[in-house]
């Protein structure tokens, strides 16, 4: 073995629980290392407009770490397809308050389309 990352990632308080359902046929999957100290404000401005995104598709997740890689706030949204992605995210961006104004804390992003092993309790 050459390398190994460890994570372990709290739940935001908006964070659904993690549950054996399946939610989608992908999932989209988002991982954010944010400036040291911001994961508290990025939490807060995710909070006050969660509920109206929502509405428009379901989250599956909302983590920040706390031991390994840290300053990470992972967020995962599940679709039928990537048809429904697209249409779905087009009618996140005509929020007003979509999506968080958490630019100005980024340092990195990384952006994934997963789709359940056959054996995931996801699937």
């Amino acid at each position: 073995m050459v390398n190994q990352q460890s994570k372990i990632f709290q739940a935001a308080p908006f964070s659904p629980p993690l549950e054996p359902w399946k939610m989608g046929n992908i999932y989209e999957i988002h991982t954010y290392t944010v400036h040291p100290g911001s994961i508290p404000t990025l939490i807060e401005r995710w909070q006050d407009c969660i509920e109206d995104r929502i509405k428009i598709s379901p989250l599956a997740a909302g983590w920040f770490t706390t031991y390994g890689s840290l300053n990470q706030w992972v967020h995962i949204w599940p679709y039928k397809d990537m048809g429904e992605r697209s249409k779905l995210r087009a009618e996140a961006m005509k929020l007003s308050n979509w999506p968080p104004a958490t630019r100005e804390m980024l340092l990195h992003q990384e952006n994934s389309i997963v789709v359940p092993a056959s054996f995931s309790p996801l699937h």
